[in-house]
């Protein structure tokens, strides 16, 4: 999408011009436009607020994106800037990477204006493409495919590091979830798509009172994660929230149940609804079976069996 640039433009004119225009450029916080609430947010140094604001926005681009529409680089550009800083968020490189390459990428979709200079736009091109470098060069390989994966699914609100799972340990990044820090192919915690993960934690369900002989606590990893939605038809947004449940069978973690909960019609942020833990109940029963329920109008049930051949 790059232009030449016009043959009669001397060396030392393009050599001027771009250093004139590269200095025009924010090369550490981007340029701020008022009259948006995320960049009045951002000018006035409420970063917390800000990124919440500035979230849903980016979460919306990957639609416009992925219909082949021109987007706004701005919002994902000004994110990646806090979260490579830890201002207003908690610091995550690997998040900031994948926010500067989607800032090129919507960058990229907008065709030159026809009255802009072209190495004005050459030098824009050129900042943007040192922006995604300087936020991904560092990272391993690792997490620089860790950052490619996390294209349109973002799990913002996910917190890297490791959960006690028993006598287990479970490592989580932006890859997956995995019992070994060096173990190649980790469970992906992206499979459905988290744009904003609410809840990533270790949970032991024990049996009750009266359990049949040999029945025995059941570990898992579970995850409540948004996802944004548009069904065919129908132009109205509705956010979903996915509850997925991995066990520890053995010596592996298993997807074991998915389950869509509810929506809502707007971003919920990296959150559940107020009453959701009070409508939402997960237990065993005597069997060693485990039996999930959400109340509301129409209630919603279901199970989570034992292992096949498992005859607790």
């Amino acid at each position: 999408m790059r232009r030449d640039l016009p043959w009669h433009v001397s060396r030392i004119q393009q050599s001027v011009l771009t250093v004139s225009l590269l200095a025009g450029l924010a090369l550490s916080v981007p340029a701020v436009a008022a009259g948006q609430p995320w960049a009045d947010a951002y000018k006035a140094g409420a970063y917390a607020k800000a990124a919440q604001l500035l979230q849903p926005i980016v979460v919306e681009q990957v639609q416009t994106l992925g219909d082949g529409q021109a987007s706004d680089p701005a919002p994902a550009r000004h994110l990646a800037v806090l979260y490579a800083r830890g201002t207003g968020v908690g610091r995550d490189p690997v998040l900031a990477c994948t926010l500067a390459r989607f800032s090129d990428m919507a960058l990229h979709s907008r065709p030159p204006d026809p009255d802009q200079h072209p190495l004005t736009y050459k030098a824009t091109i050129d900042e943007s493409e040192q922006f995604v470098r300087r936020n991904c060069e560092a990272l391993t390989k690792r997490e620089q495919l860790a950052a490619g994966r996390s294209l349109g699914c973002f799990a913002f609100g996910l917190r890297e590091g490791t959960l006690a799972l028993g006598e287990h340990t479970v490592w989580v990044d932006r890859l997956g979830l995995r019992l070994s820090a060096s173990e190649p192919d980790p469970l992906p915690i992206d499979m459905w798509c988290s744009q904003f993960v609410a809840r990533l934690e270790a949970r032991t369900i024990a049996p009750p009172a009266d359990a049949a002989p040999g029945v025995v606590p059941r570990a898992f990893v579970e995850l409540l994660g948004w996802q944004r939605v548009q069904m065919a038809g129908d132009p109205s947004i509705r956010y979903v929230l996915t509850w997925t449940m991995f066990e520890l069978r053995g010596t592996k973690l298993e997807p074991v149940a998915s389950e869509h909960l509810l929506s809502v019609p707007s971003g919920p942020g990296a959150a559940v609804p107020p009453d959701f833990d009070t409508r939402f109940s997960v237990e065993m029963i005597r069997s060693g079976h485990i039996r999930w329920r959400l109340d509301g109008a129409p209630p919603k049930r279901g199970w989570i069996m034992l292992a096949e051949g498992d005859s607790r």
